[in-house]
């Protein structure tokens, strides 16, 4: 079957192509494939890889495609001759279900415009100025603060991946009768990326000519565990996408480096088929934006092994100038990051007055102490953070604290957008507000020796 437009003069639209799958094999997730150098990359000797799947043409606006069909696709659909600049947020091409298709679809409001950062764009992509590193990176080019949306992009590339992700018949088949006669491990797994190289090709190639250099100019992590230049790329640059379903691959977002500590965290939005990209602490001009391609909560040691396929052996993650692969700084930083899983903090203001001297905040502490432990790993965009803000900021109110309570609902404000995906209400921020509140009402009685039973623990 041909391959691009449907080669006809009424073909005013692009077309979509899909292709039957298999249950069997079922393609691992890109996690469990190698990396670095693979002595036996490339596919076995005896391995014909002959074969051309067959595609059946669909108009674009087909959404009722039949069972167990894989779908390339540009969404939203476009016009044959349409430039990325013709479409408000461009387009991404995508390799995805036909069911996935029509579910997004059915997004209320899809698929709306991304959204313009705020303030308006606030970085640039230029050089690293590290020592042995010539990557490229983003850089706040004016002060962005916390809560901020830093960039709010559609992908180039979407495709789906992982092991939910069967290869089509035609492949499936050629592929087990080849599979019969593997005798390694790592054959098995060359093979596996000869067929989804050929399955995501198709995709590359109905890519927009300026978003293939774009793609093309991305860092590729694979050259020599067996990924061709289109795989490698993707295992490399892709973000999760289509709520775990899948990698998107994007202009900008995709040349942000890793930290551990980050400053910014990503989310997939379905209603606009974009990744937006949130400041989670205030981000300096001239600083680099970044985000974790791992579970910034798990030991060092399981940070390193998941970022090893991105060559990433030594990661500067905080203001201590220390790799957090340092020895004795991940006997810390493990420490602490058990620490914040298992243990909670439950705050009781005292019934009787303090001693002379004791600060009323005394019995804070504990509290105090987690929240600067949680700045000091860089874990402003996580899930404990927003916790102990919001336990800080009721603390204060309850002690009538202003200059403190509005501290940590600025604090707050930019992990809070990025889990609840809405602005903190203002209340917070007002003073007359935070005055005729119940907590701050509360507080008034225990300063006037009234018994008051509260407690303040982390909201679930």
């Amino acid at each position: 079957m041909r391959r691009g437009f449907l080669a006809t003069s009424k073909a005013k639209e692009r077309i979509d192509k899909a292709v039957s799958d298999s249950n069997t094999p079922v393609l691992p997730k890109f996690t469990e494939l190698s990396h670095g150098v693979v002595p036996e990359a490339g596919v076995p000797k005896d391995y014909k890889p002959d074969f051309d799947h067959e595609y059946n043409e669909f108009s674009a606006d087909t959404l009722n495609y039949p069972k167990k069909v894989a779908v390339y696709t540009s969404i939203p659909a476009r016009g044959c001759n349409d430039k990325p600049s013709d479409i408000p947020g461009g387009w991404a091409e995508c390799f995805i279900p036909g069911e996935l298709k029509r579910e997004l679809y059915s997004t209320p409001g899809f698929p709306r415009v991304p959204l313009a950062p705020t303030g308006g764009k606030a970085y640039c992509i230029k050089e690293l100025e590290e020592p042995g590193r010539n990557d490229l990176g983003l850089f706040a080019t004016r002060l962005i603060h916390a809560g901020d949306l830093v960039v709010d992009e559609r992908p180039m590339l979407v495709v789906s991946g992982g092991s939910n992700v069967p290869l089509p018949e035609s492949i499936a088949s050629y592929m087990a009768e080849q599979l019969r006669q593997v005798t390694t491990l790592e054959q098995l797994k060359q093979v596996i990326f000869h067929g989804w190289g050929t399955l995501v090709k198709t995709a590359f190639d109905r890519m927009a000519d300026e978003y293939k250099e774009e793609f093309m100019a991305l860092a590729n992590s694979h050259e020599h565990d067996g990924s061709d230049e289109i795989v490698g790329r993707i295992r490399t640059n892709g973000i999760q996408a289509l709520d775990g379903a899948g990698s998107a691959v994007c202009k900008d977002i995709s040349r942000v480096n890793h930290s551990c500590g980050p400053n910014t965290s990503f989310s997939w939005h379905t209603e606009s088929f974009s990744v937006q990209l949130i400041a989670v602490r205030d981000i300096p001009p001239n600083t680099e934006i970044t985000i974790s391609y791992c579970n910034k909560l798990a030991p060092a040691s399981e940070r390193a092994t998941t970022l090893a396929p991105y060559e990433i052996s030594s990661c500067i993650c905080t203001d201590t100038g220390l790799s957090c692969f340092d020895p004795a700084r991940s006997k810390i930083g493990d420490a602490r990051r058990a620490k914040f899983a298992q243990d909670i903090i439950a705050l009781t203001p005292p019934f009787e007055k303090p001693p002379p001297g004791t600060p009323k905040d005394a019995w804070v502490q504990p509290a105090l102490r987690r929240f600067r432990e949680l700045e000091e790993e860089g874990l402003e965009g996580t899930e404990y953070y927003q916790k102990t803000a919001h336990q800080l900021m009721n603390v204060y109110t309850f002690l009538q604290d202003m200059e403190k309570t509005l501290f940590y609902a600025g604090k707050l404000k930019g992990v809070y957008k990025f889990y609840e995906k809405k602005e903190l209400d203002m209340m917070y921020f007002n003073e007359e507000e935070i005055r005729e509140s119940p907590m701050w009402t509360m507080g008034n009685l225990h300063k006037m020796g009234a018994p008051v039973f509260v407690s303040f623990a982390p909201l679930e």
